[in-house]
């Protein structure tokens, strides 16, 4: 079971029962206004984390999405709500783009100095368009005939040749999730055996292996141990030192990674990561392409669903946007109630939800 609900989530959020959800997985606005969308010109009202608590059940957990530069001011609001905050996750990609400034070429403009054209930056992508979305509904198209490179024009240029400053003068590749909790009903582990929630499903979100991986020990009895990358089987017995484990898969981690940042990071990270959402995905259920510029991977959103729910168990998103946890929850098998502001996005939402609950 799933629904759409086209509203304001602290008001709908007030129509439902206390103690009725099992989880809160969300990608909220992050106060950057981001592409001149005026939804996120500010952080959600911290009204809305106050409802959260009061739905979820005791240890139910709550995800939600951050920008690296307001995640301090998000994270406050859900815990003055009342929430337990863990360790944040965080989910790095190899696409973004830095937008800082020059200094050099910022210099010789004030100068009225005309810079020397001794080359050009081409675009490996010959026969492809790039579209620049500056706003809503603003677009500039750009050429792949390349940029001009220029040499500085005055000495105080040349002092300053390659720098640049900004709020995102280095390329953003890190995008942090905070994880919250609502305290528990009791003691822990009555709480979890009472209300179904509260704990990880750290064998449901193993990164698989492949074949079975060799350990030695020094183990004085001879006798295996569990390692931490599953259950261990003894290849011998006193006198050798090898034990096999054969793994269930690698341990679930906070850092979540693309392929191509996992690339840059070595042979392990290959097993965190996790793509950005591709045009096929984006718009798949759609008759025109999805407008939403903060659409998550489907993958991404799935493990996270997964790792702190089960089957069958209610997840709610209160910034519900394009729908990817709404995909995520029906592909899991759980039941999801979103809720949205903007109709055209409710309409997103529900198109996109039905595209991929029939391609289960």
């Amino acid at each position: 079971m799933w629904k759409i609900i086209e509203g304001d989530n602290i008001s709908v959020t007030k129509t439902m029962d206390s103690n009725s959800v099992h989880a809160v997985v969300c990608d909220p606005p992050y106060g950057l206004s981001f592409m001149g969308r005026k939804w996120d010109y500010s952080l959600p009202d911290p009204g809305i984390w106050a409802e959260c608590l009061r739905v979820l059940k005791p240890g139910g957990f709550l995800f939600s999405f951050s920008g690296a530069r307001t995640y301090h001011r998000l994270v406050i609001g859900i815990e003055d709500a009342g929430f337990t905050i863990h360790p944040l996750f965080g989910w790095i990609y190899g696409q973004g783009f830095p937008k800082g400034a020059d200094v050099s070429k910022a210099i010789d403009k004030k100068a009225g100095a005309e810079r020397e054209v001794v080359g050009k930056h081409t675009n490996p992508a010959k026969n492809k368009t790039y579209k620049t979305i500056f706003s809503d509904d603003n677009y500039q198209w750009i050429k792949p005939d390349g940029v001009d490179i220029t040499a500085p024009a005055t000495e105080s240029a040349k002092h300053w040749e390659g720098y640049k400053y900004g709020l995102q003068a280095i390329k953003p590749a890190l995008e942090p999730i905070a994880l919250a909790q609502k305290p528990f009903d009791g003691k822990p582990l009555d709480s979890i055996v009472k209300w179904e929630v509260g704990a990880f499903d750290v064998d449901g979100c193993r990164i698989p292996l492949e074949g079975i991986e060799n350990h030695k020990t020094e183990a004085k009895s001879g006798l295996g141990r569990k390692g931490i990358y599953g259950k261990s089987t003894i290849d011998s017995i006193k006198g050798k030192d090898l034990i096999r484990y054969t793994s269930k898969g690698r341990y679930p981690a906070n850092l979540l990674l693309d392929p191509v940042g996992a690339e840059s990071l070595g042979e392990v990270a290959r097993f965190y990561y996790c793509a950005k959402a591709s045009p096929g995905e984006r718009n798949a259920g759609l008759d025109d392409r999805c407008n939403h510029p903060t659409v998550k991977p489907i993958k991404l959103m799935r493990w996270l669903v997964r790792l702190v729910t089960r089957e069958g168990q209610l997840v709610l998103d209160p910034f519900c946007g394009s729908g990817s946890t709404g995909i995520a929850a029906v592909l899991e098998r759980r039941d999801f109630i979103g809720i949205d502001i903007s109709k055209e996005y409710c309409d997103i939402a529900h198109r996109r939800i039905s595209h991929w609950e029939k391609e289960d």
